[in-house]
Formats: C-alpha cells, structure tokens, sequence
C-alpha cells in the first residue's frame, strides 16, 4: 500500500512538472518585440507609446549610428513608434512620425531607420 501511495506523489508531481513546462510555450505566443536600427549616419531619438510602456523611463531612448534598442512586450497590442535625428538636418529630412504597428504571436518586428 505505501508502493502505491509512493507511485501516486510521483505521478502527481510528474504531471504537474509536466503542465509546467508546457504552458512556457503558450506564453510564448503572445506580445512580442520591436527593434529599431539606426542607420543613419547619426543619433537618433526613438520612442514608442504602448501601454506596458506608459510608466517607462524605456519608451524614449537615443540610439547611437550601426546601434540599435529592442523593446519586449508580454502582451499582444498596438504599439505606436516614433524617430528624429538629433541635429536639425536629421529632424527636417528624416523623421518618422508616430507609425502605428501590431506586435502580436511572439513576433519580432524590426525598423531599420535610414
């Protein structure tokens, strides 16, 4: 009887064990990433506005020339992106203003800034 009960606790823990590990890939299918790279010659200021964001000192960064900033997210949603450069050249002739995306599956989005 105590074989049994014995075979039972491991049963359990297996299953649970089991259960465990299996949920890791649902979670995977959710949020996302969106990278943007900075080929531009110079500095860039990127932002993004995205409601896992909203209390980020994250969602502004500047990104050096050949650098680039990821931004990770947990759940799928809008994300709303945004690029200058940071002399007055760069502000007048490239900029990106406010382009709204969906990150959503596990995806990774990538923004080449030229």
């Amino acid at each position: 009887m105590k074989k049994f009960k014995f075979l039972g606790i491991i049963a359990i823990v297996a299953i649970i064990g089991l259960s465990m590990v299996s949920c890791g890939d649902v979670f995977d299918k959710y949020g996302g990433s969106l990278e943007i790279k900075n080929n531009t010659g110079g500095e860039i200021n990127a932002s993004i506005i995205n409601a896992e964001y909203l209390t980020s000192n994250n969602a502004a960064v500047t990104i050096a020339n050949g650098k680039s900033y990821t931004w990770k997210f947990k759940l799928d949603g809008d994300v709303t992106y945004s690029w200058s450069g940071t002399d007055i050249i760069n502000i007048i002739l490239k900029m990106e203003l406010l382009k709204p995306i969906k990150i959503s599956g596990g995806e990774k989005k990538v923004i080449t800034a030229k």
